[in-house]
């Protein structure tokens, strides 16, 4: 009997390496799920079996039968259940997309959800749907598995562009912060402020009632749009304000002017706070953080604690390229920051250093001797939390509003309130690591 019981529980032992292999080498969910839950079961049943034997007894005995029933009733539906949802999610058919069964039959995303939540590009709720392209002509339909691209930038210059204007997002019901923010900056520059309050049309048009969606959102739109209308007028800034139900990522940030500077905030989307459900989950906190990759010149996101910009204590964030450099003088010049200090953290050493007194050299700053290192799991130690803005060569990946119940800007330092300053970077860039 024991050497049937070993027999039993090699057999399952060799199924469940055989599960393993499938889930980590196989190429689409599909096949992956078969995987899993054909070999996966055989496997974990032939264990049960092996372990039944060698404990003999009638109560083991009842033990057994009834988990490996458990496990056959279970298993193929949560595998079903779960190939379901992969193809409403889009999830690719590697192989038989020409032999697609279901085409028709269920509605499937245009793109897997991958693309959609970590890629630059917003999801299309319809095939048919269109993208306006930042020149002239009129950018053609999107075919069935394409999804909106970001625009090219330039490169990343030697030297940063002057500030030439300021566009910054009316994100509902309460944009206060943001717009504050922008306008003292437009104020100092003496640079034109465009204010963009957005209704996300594809969150409309996937809504239950398209009708109520949209009085909801200008509702909430309304109001922010109200007090920034008296923020304004009390404001010596150049402002002018854009209203528009429209795609956000084609209209809030600028393609092609790297001397533009956008203002975000730090959470929050162009539903102004609806939080409309649709049939297809299309409402999109990550969206703010994805337009950075829309915008060619330097995006600022506004803290939960507002600052002016004075005697700021400042964190840049130093990754050998020498954009940070740059971005600090020039948000120095441009009036982002004044008289601040400034605290070097990523690569340390003397060189860096002298780079770093060189970029400051004739600006009224002042340089922290003591180097902020990288905290556990953060782009920054507990040291820097109580800092007003950080200074980026870009955002912290995976582009998530939040990450495991995570806040994305407590990515940067724990319990993180201050601003993050992205810099001008290049269109392939990738952000750090936290």
């Amino acid at each position: 009997m024991d050497l049937l019981a070993i027999a039993f529980k090699a057999a399952g032992a060799a199924f469940l390496f055989i599960a393993a292999l499938g889930v980590m080498r196989l190429p689409d969910p599909f096949q992956r799920m078969h995987a899993a839950t054909k070999a996966g079961t055989l496997g974990a049943g032939l264990v049960l079996i092996g372990t039944v034997i060698t404990l003999e007894g009638t109560d083991t005995l009842v033990i057994g039968v009834l988990a490996i029933l458990f496990l056959l009733l279970t298993v193929p539906i949560a595998g079903h259940l779960l190939g379901r949802a992969a193809y409403v999610s889009g999830a690719p058919l590697v192989g038989i997309a020409e032999n697609d069964a279901l085409k028709g039959i269920l509605k499937r995303q245009a793109s897997p959800l991958e693309e959609r939540i970590l890629g630059v590009a917003p999801t299309d709720l319809e095939a048919d749907a269109r993208v306006r392209d930042p020149g002239p002509a009129p950018a053609p339909a999107l075919a069935a598995t394409a999804s909106t691209a970001a625009p090219a930038r330039a490169p990343r210059p030697a030297v940063l562009p002057a500030l030439a204007e300021i566009r910054f997002a009316v994100i509902g019901p309460d944009a206060g912060p943001v717009a504050g923010r922008a306008l003292g900056i437009a104020e100092r520059a003496g640079v034109p402020v465009h204010g963009y309050g957005v209704i996300d049309r594809r969150i409309c048009e996937a809504a239950e009632n398209p009708a109520a969606a949209r009085v909801l959102m200008r509702e909430n739109l309304g109001t922010a749009i109200a007090d920034l209308q008296a923020r304004a007028k009390a404001s010596k800034a150049d402002f002018e304000l854009h209203y528009e139900e429209a795609i956000p990522e084609e209209m809030i940030p600028s393609p092609d002017n790297q001397g533009a500077l956008l203002v975000l905030p730090c959470k929050g989307w162009c539903d102004h706070g609806a939080e409309i459900r649709t049939p297809e989950a299309t409402g999109r906190p990550e969206g703010l953080l994805r337009l950075r990759n829309h915008h060619a010149g330097p995006v600022l996101y506004v803290g939960e604690t507002a600052h002016s910009g004075e005697d700021a204590e400042i964190a840049l964030l130093n990754d050998g390229s020498g954009i940070g450099f740059a971005t600090l003088r020039w948000a120095i010049e441009a009036g982002l920051y004044r008289r601040p200090r400034v605290h070097l953290a990523g690569k340390y050493a003397r060189p860096e250093r002298e780079k770093l007194v060189a970029a400051l050299e004739g600006l009224d700053a002042e340089l922290v001797d003591e180097p902020v290192r990288k905290g556990s799991g953060t782009l920054l130690s507990a040291r820097a939390a109580g800092f007003d803005a950080v200074i980026v060569p870009a955002l912290p990946h995976p582009l998530r509003a939040d990450w495991y119940g995570q806040s994305w800007h407590e990515q940067v330092a724990p319990g993180w309130r201050g601003e993050v300053l992205v810099c001008l970077e290049d269109p392939g860039a990738t952000g750090p690591s936290a």
